[in-house]
């Protein structure tokens, strides 16, 4: 078998995933809310704004940074974006665990491009 058709079988063992299936169920929920929609859009913009103040050498004032704080906490409150964001979390979770196994299953032993296994008795 070759490493392309592994790639492909995790591929689908990845969408048939607990997590990729809570993230698609919580998604479409989301999106046909639009109280929430609003709600998204409304932190969006203003973590947009003080990002690009920071970009700029500029202070938020605490008044900013209190109204983000505020739609945050709105949006882990809210029955339809709250869910889905810890949905995404998950799924974001499982998938730095799964790339931190193929980097931990491939280190560069040496700078001249010698690779091991993690187990140290394959060389790739």
């Amino acid at each position: 078998m070759t490493v392309l058709t592994k790639a492909k079988e995790l591929c689908e063992a990845i969408v048939q995933s607990d997590e990729f299936q809570e993230l698609i169920k919580t998604e479409t929920i989301l999106i046909n809310d639009i109280d929430a929609q609003d709600l998204i859009e409304r932190f969006n913009k203003l973590q947009t704004e003080l990002e690009n103040l920071f970009r700029q050498g500029k202070k938020a004032t605490a008044q900013q940074f209190s109204e983000l704080r505020v739609l945050e906490e709105e949006l882990n409150k809210d029955l339809s974006a709250g869910p889905y964001f810890k949905a995404q979390q998950k799924f974001s979770e499982l998938l730095s665990q799964m790339n931190k196994m193929i980097n931990d299953t491939i280190q560069l032993k040496n700078n001249i491009g010698t690779a091991r296994c993690t187990c140290g008795k394959h060389t790739l």
